[in-house]
């Protein structure tokens, strides 16, 4: 019981996160695998939807977009232990065939929101990224803007041509909550409209632990969920000694 707590914990430790974003229009929806320590397969996704975060080994990987069984583009990248990735499908400006993008997703903060941009339209030459009128950057396909820290609130996000007043995309209504970071797409080419959307990155943990009883390990981030993880297999393998001392004392008696 000790050996597999201690494994598991190991384990969790040893992985990124990844998710796979589909920005190619038409045809079946793709999905991806990874190729590390272990495989790990991401399912299919839609046109501008993305998967859920799945864990895989840190280090190095190849990534493979399966269409069916059939790769359609191919990438390698490293993944970091402890981080999350988001795998973008685009479609290429120069051709129909399709390539991957490896984002590495940045964390949320208590009490703020995070907010990044990141232009997956490649017919898009160029786009100033506004929030409300404030700009965020200027993107080029494939460039992503730094994440900004407005205050939470409701917000008209917009994509505009440069040196001009057109929009070639605008989101109103978007809500920034609290505690969560996430990144803005802009894609559409190939006659699917340009436009935004919108996936969450992360949530900010709890920055106090549950009281414990264990003194000084609350507050500390994952210290607190060690001290417990660390309690627990304490207490199993206190259990199993006394079991076994008690065993060996009823047959000392008889």
């Amino acid at each position: 019981m000790v050996i597999l707590l201690s494994l598991s914990v190991g384990d969790a430790f040893a992985a990124a996160e990844i998710r796979l974003l589909n920005a190619v229009p038409g045809g079946p929806p793709p999905h991806l695998q990874v190729s590390a320590a272990r495989q790990v397969k991401l399912e299919a996704t839609d046109f501008g939807e993305a998967t859920e975060y799945t864990a895989t080994p840190a280090g190095r990987a190849r990534l493979a977009l399966l269409a069916g069984e059939k790769p359609i583009a191919e990438a390698s990248s490293s993944f970091e232990e402890g981080a999350r990735y988001t795998v973008v499908a685009v479609r290429n400006r120069n051709s129909e065939a399709p390539q991957l993008r490896v984002y590495r997703d940045g964390p949320a903060a208590a009490g703020k929101a995070r907010l990044r941009v990141v232009s997956a339209a490649p017919e898009v030459n160029g786009a100033e990224i506004t929030l409300d009128g404030r700009q965020l950057g200027s993107l080029s396909p494939g460039e992503v803007a730094d994440y900004a820290a407005p205050d939470p609130g409701t917000y008209r996000l917009a994509a505009v041509k440069p040196d001009s007043e057109d929009e070639l995309a605008a989101l109103p209504g978007l809500s920034l909550v609290a505690g969560t970071a996430a990144s803005a797409y802009l894609i559409g080419s190939a006659g699917e409209r340009t436009r935004f959307v919108v996936h969450e990155d992360a949530v900010a943990a709890p920055t106090v632990g549950p009281a414990t009883g264990l003194g000084g390990v609350a507050g500390g981030g994952m210290n607190w969920l060690l001290a417990i993880l660390s309690a627990a297999a304490a207490g199993t393998l206190g259990g199993l000694l006394y079991s076994r001392a008690r065993t060996s004392g009823d047959r000392a008696g008889r």
